[in-house]
């Protein structure tokens, strides 16, 4: 079993106005089968928009492995927002947040 101090997670984004995309990542430092919820949220005078994925991967000592890869097409004014959820097993290993806004 893993822990949450075991694991690194960052988010890979090309987020300007227009189409963009976000590529989470995690890497940890032991072998482990973890599944994953990946939620992203955009906000803008249009409406609401969800968009949720989930999956497992299989994570090899020390390397980085691609979890999910989202396209995004934002409008000026437009907010996002990514939850992703990491689990192994019934055990929450964490939780983490990105701001995927359109940058100027």
């Amino acid at each position: 079993m893993i822990t949450a101090p075991d694991l690194q997670v960052w988010f890979d984004a090309a987020t300007n106005q227009g189409p963009g995309y976000v590529v989470a990542y995690v890497r940890s430092a032991q072998e482990a089968r973890i599944e994953y919820d990946l939620k992203v949220i955009t906000v803008s005078r249009a409406g609401t928009s969800r968009i949720g994925q989930s999956g497992g991967a299989t994570l090899a000592p020390g390397q980085s492995q691609a979890l999910s890869s989202v396209r995004t097409a934002q409008q000026a004014g437009a907010t996002c927002q990514i939850d992703l959820v990491l689990r192994e097993g019934n055990t929450a290993l964490g939780e983490y947040t990105y701001d995927c806004s359109a940058k100027k």
